[in-house]
């Protein structure tokens, strides 16, 4: 979306693209902008800070949706080093501490975001 070259006939507001965001949610895209305006200084990309796997799904399909390659790859390789690979180990670590916030009922989604976007 961002490499693509504007239209001559593209809406404006004085005189700067304007793109319509139907789809996505406030909160997710408050949290997609600010991470691309304070890019790595966020405590997302803090390793030891802890994420809900809410705003973690968000990211990783705002990523995808507006080709923002690297927030993408850096939201599934933190998904992929803190997701269990067993049902088993997800039961032992659901109530843990971990980096990523995750309910049980989170499972589910966490095997659909892995079959979307990886």
């Amino acid at each position: 979306m961002f490499q693509i070259p504007l239209a001559d006939q593209a809406l404006t507001v004085e005189g700067y693209p304007f793109v319509q965001l139907h789809q996505d949610r406030g909160a997710d895209l408050v949290l997609l902008f600010t991470l691309l305006y304070d890019g790595y200084k966020h405590s997302i990309f803090r390793q030891n800070d802890t994420i809900e796997f809410k705003a973690l799904r968000a990211l990783v399909r705002l990523a995808s949706k507006y080709e923002i390659p690297h927030l993408q790859r850096e939201m599934t390789t933190r998904l992929r080093q803190r997701s269990s690979v067993s049902l088993g180990q997800w039961d032992e670590e659901v109530d843990s501490e971990r980096s990523i916030k995750m309910r049980p009922h989170d499972a589910i989604a966490v095997v659909v975001l892995a079959r979307a976007y990886d």
